[in-house]
């Protein structure tokens, strides 16, 4: 299913917690990283409906909705969440039902096997047929994952998933993402750890005060910027001709190696050549792309 928003505005009070915000969502897994405040949560709850902006448009599927036409939107958001799958911030369930009706409910009893398999991948199996009210923070969360994918949905909106989880439900969450990304769920996932998402996640956006700083599919994004690892006789020399010369943005020389961050795609002809100028010999090259902590780390800086 299509998720965009196109010129979203929303205020609260005097804090503006959407500027203007534009972003369609072309990967299967989609992130929206920034620190607290930034917009992303905002962003996310716009999305699933459970807020609404002064200003812009929403897309889900084939649909549009006009925040002009606040009749409208409510019922195409009520329509669409049929298809949508959602955990948002500090998720509240009823005390009194087991772990296993919440989700059993939430899948409309459609497919037993698929709900006994996210308990086991949740690792909830200890749990889940205990009344919800004695859960920890960290087993509502898994819950909650839970609850918002057992039935397939289209499109998966989660705030913060990982927050409260341990390392080995970190993976099988990832490997869940990656299961249903296979079978055509969309994911928008809104974060500030994007190092839980590296190498699941296809596209990405940096949020900082309601504004967009970047955003698009990651491979294109780690395409534009590498990390070169260069052994040579002469890496002060040559980290310094390549700060110099524009091919690097910053350069530091460890362990008898230069390391350079470019801008662009790496060219390791260039490296032999800025090398050449210098009489540096250049024995190796290792290329990098930077992975998503590094994309947004610089994005934020």
């Amino acid at each position: 299913m299509k998720v965009a928003v196109n010129g979203m505005r929303k205020r609260f009070g005097f804090t503006v917690a959407l500027d203007n915000v534009s972003l369609d969502f072309a990967g299967r897994v989609n992130l929206v990283l920034g620190t607290n405040g930034s917009g992303k949560s905002t962003l996310i709850n716009v999305i699933a409906g459970v807020t609404y902006p002064q200003e812009g448009s929403l897309f889900l599927g084939t649909s549009e909705f006009r925040s002009s036409d606040r009749r409208g939107w409510r019922r195409g958001i009520e329509a669409a969440r049929a298809k949508m799958g959602f955990m948002l911030d500090k998720p509240g369930y009823p005390a009194y039902l087991d772990g296993i009706e919440l989700l059993e409910w939430a899948s409309s009893k459609r497919d037993a096997d698929w709900t006994g398999k996210i308990a086991q991948k949740l690792d909830m199996t200890a749990f889940v047929h205990r009344p919800i009210g004695g859960y920890s923070s960290g087993m509502t969360q898994k819950l909650g994952l839970g609850a918002s994918i057992v039935s397939k949905p289209e499109v998966v909106l989660w705030d913060e998933p990982t927050a409260n989880l341990d390392a080995p439900t970190r993976r099988s969450v990832s490997g869940l993402i990656v299961e249903l990304a296979k079978g055509g769920t969309t994911f928008v996932i809104a974060s500030h750890t994007p190092a839980d998402f590296e190498g699941i996640a296809d596209w990405m956006c940096v949020m900082r005060l309601g504004k967009v700083v970047m955003s698009g599919m990651i491979k294109d994004l780690s395409a534009g910027s590498a990390r070169l690892i260069i052994e040579t006789d002469k890496p002060s020399l040559l980290a310094a001709e390549a700060l110099r010369s524009g091919l690097a943005v910053k350069a530091e020389v460890r362990d008898g190696h230069a390391e350079l961050e470019t801008n662009g795609a790496a060219d390791v002809g260039s490296i032999r050549r800025i090398a050449g100028t210098v009489g540096a010999e250049v024995r190796s090259v290792e290329v990098n792309s930077r992975s998503i902590s590094e994309l947004y780390a610089g994005a934020i800086s």
